[in-house]
């Protein structure tokens, strides 16, 4: 978890050494003041974490445990909200372009299409619809190139630092990308069949082919078959749907992180056009 707290002004420099032989400069102030918090009997049972650093050069000014891999915690959101605020202007708006380098000829585009994102979490495939009607609103009826994503707007890392390898597929942990869809995720709903003994009914939202879906849950009052589970393969879009459901049970919906989100737009967005 994280810990907040406040100090008084710096006023009183001296020299520290951390870690192998580094140097830090650490304020006596400061120091004191973290201290005091950090050895409060209430969190003998924590693990600790902190670092921090000067925003003009870089200086650490205090540090424990800050080599460690820790969870973090949900108000983890407070300091990512807070440098948005500081970093982002009041009026910023997540772009997704579309650009070609083609001409267009009775009607067809000849020249490929090309999708630029910079990670907007907010798009769904609805707006995807939009895109493509701008692109018919062009006079586009037939694109001759393909498709292209750019997502030289990101890393190449696609996957958190100190992320649980087991946090896949699960939707708190989806595949980073700029072409982000969806919430890099795809709902799946379960239906009980007709009669007990049936496969169960499965309907994904988005309907997209880009996933594969196996389905060996039935439909059974057996309380001895496991619970009904929806998994994906690590490293696959394949879907595994498992275990009972209980006839006339309501719908149940479970959401699944997607393997190469990136591809995973562009194909949605060929499905849409």
């Amino acid at each position: 978890s994280i810990v907040f707290f406040s100090c008084s002004t710096v006023s009183v420099q001296r020299t520290q050494r951390y870690g192998e032989g580094s140097r830090q400069t650490a304020s006596i102030d400061l120091q004191a003041a973290i201290d005091s918090v950090l050895n409060d009997s209430l969190l003998a049972s924590c693990i600790i974490g902190v670092k921090i650093t000067s925003p003009d050069d870089g200086t650490v000014l205090y540090e424990v445990n800050s080599e460690k891999l820790f969870h973090p915690a949900s108000n983890m959101k407070l300091l990512t909200t807070a440098t948005a605020l500081v970093t982002l202007e009041s009026d910023d708006i997540l772009k997704t372009r579309c650009s070609s380098d083609g001409h267009i000829s009775a009607n067809i585009l000849h020249g490929n299409v090309y999708v630029k994102g910079i990670g907007d979490p907010l798009l769904r495939t609805e707006h995807l619809d939009s895109i493509a009607q701008q692109l018919r609103q062009k006079g586009i009826r037939q694109i001759a190139g393909d498709i292209v994503g750019d997502v030289s707007y990101f890393d190449t890392l696609y996957w958190g630092l100190g992320w649980m390898w087991d946090d896949e597929p699960s939707t708190d942990a989806p595949f980073l990308t700029p072409l982000t869809i969806n919430s890099n995720s795809i709902e799946v709903d379960v239906m009980p069949g007709k009669n007990i003994g049936d496969q169960t009914e499965v309907e994904i939202k988005p309907k997209t082919s880009y996933v594969n879906i196996i389905n060996n849950a039935i439909t059974s009052t057996d309380t001895m078959l496991p619970p009904l589970e929806v998994t994906r393969i690590r490293g696959q879009n394949t879907i595994i749907i498992s275990g009972r459901i209980a006839p006339n049970s309501a719908m149940q919906d479970f959401g699944v992180s997607i393997w190469k989100p990136e591809l995973y737009f562009l194909y949605l967005f060929r499905e849409r056009l």
